[in-house]
Formats: C-alpha cells, sequence, structure tokens
C-alpha cells in the first residue's frame, strides 16, 4: 500500500490514509519528483489458519530476486530473515520505505511496539527521539495504561506481556505447552509399565492425572467456565485461555490484497493458493502516536500553551546516511524526516529524483537484561517463529 500526505507542505505521513498503487505507478511519481506518496509493506497477509506472514508478498518477491523462488534459501536471499547483528531476537516484520523529498517529509512522532533496525539505502534520514522514560510526557493519542520494565508500551484495552503478546495468547501457549508435556510424559510411562520398569504404574497414573487435569483446563475455557474478570497480568489463571488462541486473532483484518508488484504475473507464489487476510494493518489516527504536530516541536511558545509537559522531556538527535544502521528498541518515541540527497539538504540538489528509501527489521521486544542467548522470558516468539517459518 502506499500511504498519501493530506497536501504538501506542513502534513506529516503515518496517519493511515493508504491508498493502493502499482509499483511500476508509484516508482514513476518518485521520478517525476513526487512527494505527497510513500511505499510501506508493513500490511501483512495471513492464510486461512490465522497466522501471519513475516513480510509482505512484494517483500518475498524481492528478497527472491537473488536466485530462485524460495525465499528460505538464506545462500540466495537478496537480505536475510534474521541477520546476525540481531543476535538471538526474533523477528516480526520485515519492510521496505520509498518516497521522495526535497526539503524532509516527516513521519510525525510516535514510537514502534517492537525493536527496530533501521537501514538507510538511499537519501538521508534525521532522527529526534525521545526514551519511553517520558512516555506520560508525550501526549499520546490513546490512552496509557502501563510501561513494562523494558519500556513496551501499553494502552488501554491493549494489555501485553513485557516481550509484546496478549495476555490470553500467553496464557493460551501455556496450556497447549502443558499438554503436550503431559502427553509426552504419558507416553513414557506406558512404555515403562511395558518393560516392567519398577515404579513404571505409579508414574503411569500419576501422568493420567495430569493429563485429566490439563484437559479439563482447556475444557473450562472452551466452555467460559471459571472466567476470571480481573485483568491484572500478574494474576491472569491459565485455566482461562482458549486453547488455539493468538495475538493476531483479534486483528482488524480487510479483504485487501498486495497490490505492489511490478507486472501483472503473479510468478510461482505459494502463498496464491491461500485465502489471503491482511493483518497487522496500518489504521488511522494509531494509539502510539503523539498528539503534538511536527510542526510545533520546536515552538516553545506553542508547546507552552498546548503542551507544557512535552517541554519536559529529554530529546536526543542523529542522521543516518546511506549505509548506516540505526538501532531503535521499542516505544523510544521517534521523528523521522526524510530527505533524497545522501548530505539531508537538497539545495544544491534541485533536480535530485532518485528518492530516500529504508529497510527495516522489527524484533519482538526482549525482556530479560543481560541474557544474549536468551533475550526473552518464555519460549512463546522462539516456538511462534518456528512455527511461521516451518
Amino acid at each position: 500500500m502506499v500511504e498519501k500526505r493530506s497536501n504538501e507542505r506542513g502534513s506529516s505521513f503515518g496517519k493511515g490514509n493508504e491508498i493502493s498503487m502499482t509499483f511500476r505507478k508509484f516508482m514513476k511519481l518518485v521520478e517525476e519528483g513526487d512527494n505527497m506518496h510513500y511505499l510501506t509493506t508493513q500490511d501483512v497477509s495471513a492464510n486461512n489458519d490465522g497466522r501471519p506472514d513475516l513480510m509482505s508478498k512484494f517483500m518475498k518477491k524481492l528478497r527472491c530476486q537473488g536466485g530462485g523462488s524460495n525465499s528460505s534459501n538464506e545462500k540466495n536471499a537478496d537480505f536475510p530473515l534474521r541477520p546476525k547483528i540481531a543476535g538471538n531476537l526474533i523477528p516480526q516484520n520485515i519492510n521496505l520505505w520509498i518516497g521522495n523529498s526535497k526539503d524532509g517529509t516527516s513521519s510525525g512522532l510516535h514510537h514502534d511496539y517492537h525493536d527496530n533496525f533501521y537501514v538507510v539505502l538511499r537519501g538521508t534520514k534525521q532522527f529526534r527521539l525521545y526514551s519511553p522514560d517520558d512516555t506520560e510526557k508525550m501526549y499520546t493519542r490513546g490512552e496509557l495504561l502501563k510501561v513494562h520494565p523494558n519500556g513496551r508500551i501499553n494502552y488501554k484495552d491493549e494489555l501485553t506481556t513485557a516481550y509484546g503478546t496478549d495476555i490470553e495468547s500467553d496464557a493460551a501457549a501455556l496450556v497447549a505447552k502443558a499438554k503436550d508435556d503431559a502427553e509426552e510424559r504419558l507416553v513414557k510411562a506406558e512404555k515403562g509399565v511395558e518393560e516392567g520398569i519398577p515404579g513404571a504404574q505409579e508414574e503411569l497414573e500419576l501422568a493420567e492425572a495430569l493429563l485429566d487435569r490439563v484437559m479439563e483446563d482447556i475444557l473450562d475455557a472452551e466452555t467460559g467456565s471459571n472466567i476470571d474478570d480481573d485483568d491484572d497480568e500478574e494474576e491472569f489463571h491459565i485455566e482461562n485461555a482458549k486453547e488455539g488462541d493468538a495475538d493476531w486473532a483479534n486483528l482488524d483484518i480487510s479483504d485487501d490484497e498486495e497490490s505492489m508488484d511490478n507486472n501483472n504475473n503473479d510468478d510461482d507464489d505459494d502463498d496464491d493458493n491461500d485465502i489471503c487476510r491482511i493483518v497487522d494493518k496500518t489504521v488511522k489516527n494509531p494509539n502510539n502516536f503523539s498528539l503534538v504536530d511536527h510542526n510545533i516541536l520546536d515552538n516553545s511558545e506553542r508547546l507552552e500553551q498546548d503542551y507544557p509537559e512535552f517541554l519536559k522531556a529529554k530529546s536526543a538527535f542523529c542522521e543516518c546516511r546511506s549505509g548506516d544502521i540505526l538501532y531503535l528498541p521499542a516505544s523510544w518515541f521517534h521523528e523521522v524526516k526524510s530527505f533524497s540527497s545522501d548530505d539531508g539538504n537538497n539545495s544544491n540538489n534541485n533536480d535530485n529524483n532518485e528518492g530516500h528509501m529504508a529497510l527495516n527489521y522489527w524484533f519482538h521486544p526482549p525482556d530479560v537484561e543481560n541474557n544474549f542467548e536468551q533475550p526473552y522470558s518464555t519460549d512463546f516468539w522462539p516456538n511462534d517463529f518456528k512455527n511461521r517459518s516451518a
């Protein structure tokens, strides 16, 4: 999809005003110097089992340009699914951003929900940054609920764990894991009885009782029994989870399909036989954007009048050019100004219509400190990634 600004001067992107357009038409606009449109590939599809892809169809095809039709072929792929510098972080989405601007277009002040590796491929990106510690001073559109110790921000009706799963899905995964463990224990006990191992019969009885309890928990959840109305994640009862629930199940889903392609051929895409639904779709006026307009970020008088707490927030600035990578942890507020030139100043390059371009990886936010091998406190995301990439 392509986002379109409301006007050429003064407006920013990031408001969810998307239109459908072919990639060929979009690139023609960029070559002509258009700066009203911005390509984002973050809307991804899910097949009929509800599992979202790591990237859009457009990104899959782009990744395969290096050779072969198998996007999991790391050797020939144009970019890796899991960059080595990301360590053991689990990817959530991989995106491409393309636009054109001589004077610098703004993303608007916002935060992401995931750790971000932002790779500048063309042009210049200027970042204005604020720590999650200043969240209460950011005047977000959404009603702030809590900020986890790792910085993960939750809004009203959007409670998650620190590593980004919704509470029900996290509990459902624990139920499923308990069921698998109980079944494995039962199989081992039955084998022990067959082999006449001492104490195997007692172990079999314990395993059967354990499996019965797990199945009762699952049945209670599916029938709505024993439901606890407490929304506190620390007091959430595992028996209330519904087996098979996932954190993408409640996301807004539309019938839109990926249309960003260079031609009308579908190629041999494995997803073409699936029923495609768009998930993680950009919404208008999202909770994670600040009400502070980008045009007044440096206007102390207006800020004092309309957003006085914002003046107390501590800002940092950096500039990234072609070949630079910025690691931006989840929930760091940022405004990005994008320039088509490599120096952030187009005054001497007025005919530059090559546009600006960046590739970004979003990773599920780690919630364990100083643990490179296991950055997450549970196996939810590692297991989810195995299933998604299987």
